[in-house]
């Protein structure tokens, strides 16, 4: 379920605009950490380091690098992301690093992905200031049972809503997508956070939980039987190939360019430290592996051979099966 106070512009069938000069999306994991441990989310595991004090985080200077080399394209891309594996608001460059990409124009939007817990008024004026446009939040309950049971936290609820009703009070110019995983809500309780939050940002979402890490037991948050919805709770589009490295790349901690942001999946195509976005992102290395993934996931002989995880975001815009062998000597052609 998603309602929308003011909508953003629909995207076009990939298979008409591929392949695209610049990406879509440029999404960066700024941190590898977060302050929370919920429960659908690797960070719940014992064996995963939450301690903030040991957090990787990016280096400034190699984000600046990263932003930089994104001036090369012909024009902005449509979104930089800043998310990841952790909250990306733990990080202590992240005011500065909202105002380098935005006085950079190397993007039309710049979006936080972000549970919330960490809004103040003053970090709220402050990314508001540095450029933001775009704040997507993950409500990880409604009261501070809720997260204590979902997310291993203690949280003051009143004063989460309030930092939230804040932001979006005084942050006009910022498109605000507020968003619950269905599991945490019942129909009654479905209304209740719509009531809450419908008033208080432009898109509001009750999304589908995906199963995407091998040792949660994620039978034991949900029916098995909601698991053929996609994220969006429409059932899932069916196709074999993944779009992701066709129209977006991932950056990680420690600069190494990704062609998706799956965290089990870390294909590395270059590194902004030593290698050039710009050439990477049409370059031989990547094109080959979008005419494997075109040829199908026999052919693939790599993580990619292994991975659904693409299905549970892929929307019929996305699908390039049909279109895949007309793709492939496009791609072929710009490799000569």
């Amino acid at each position: 379920m998603m309602l929308e106070n003011r909508s953003l512009c629909c995207r076009k069938f990939l298979k008409d605009v591929v392949p695209l000069e610049e990406p879509y999306t440029v999404q960066f994991n700024l941190i590898n950490v977060c302050n929370f441990r919920c429960q659908y989310c690797s960070r719940s595991l014992n064996n995963n380091n939450n301690n903030t004090n040991k957090a990787i985080l990016m280096d400034f200077n190699i984000y600046k690098k990263a932003i930089d080399q994104l001036k090369r394209f012909r024009k902005p891309i449509r979104k930089i992301i800043l998310a990841g594996f952790g909250e990306p608001l733990l990080h202590k460059d992240i005011i500065e690093m909202i105002k380098y990409a935005s006085k950079s124009q190397v993007a039309e939007n710049i979006e936080i992905v972000t549970n919330g817990s960490l809004l103040t008024h003053e970090m709220s004026d402050a990314i508001v200031a540095a450029g933001l446009t775009n704040l997507r939040i993950s409500v990880n309950g409604l009261s501070n049972e809720d997260f204590v049971q979902y997310t291993s936290t203690k949280v003051d609820f009143n004063k989460y809503y309030q930092e939230i009703k804040y932001f979006y009070e005084n942050s006009k110019q910022v498109y605000v997508k507020i968003k619950i995983l269905d599991y945490m809500v019942n129909e009654e309780r479905e209304q209740v956070f719509l009531n809450l939050f419908s008033n208080i940002s432009d898109c509001i979402a009750i999304e589908s939980l995906q199963p995407i890490v091998d040792d949660i037991d994620y039978t034991a948050l949900t029916p098995a039987s909601s698991f053929s919805k996609a994220i969006k709770g429409n059932h899932r589009v069916q196709s074999e190939i993944c779009a992701q490295p066709f129209y977006t790349i991932n950056i990680d901690t420690e600069g190494n360019i990704t062609p998706c942001c799956v965290e089990d999946v870390q294909i590395v195509m270059g590194n902004v430290c030593t290698d050039d976005i710009y050439k990477i992102w049409s370059g031989e290395k990547f094109n080959q592996l979008r005419i494997r993934l075109l040829k199908g996931h026999s052919i693939v002989q790599d993580e990619c051979s292994i991975c659904s995880v693409y299905l549970t975001t892929m929307t019929c815009e996305d699908v390039l099966d049909s279109d895949s062998d007309r793709i492939i000597s496009l791609l072929e052609r710009r490799d000569v």
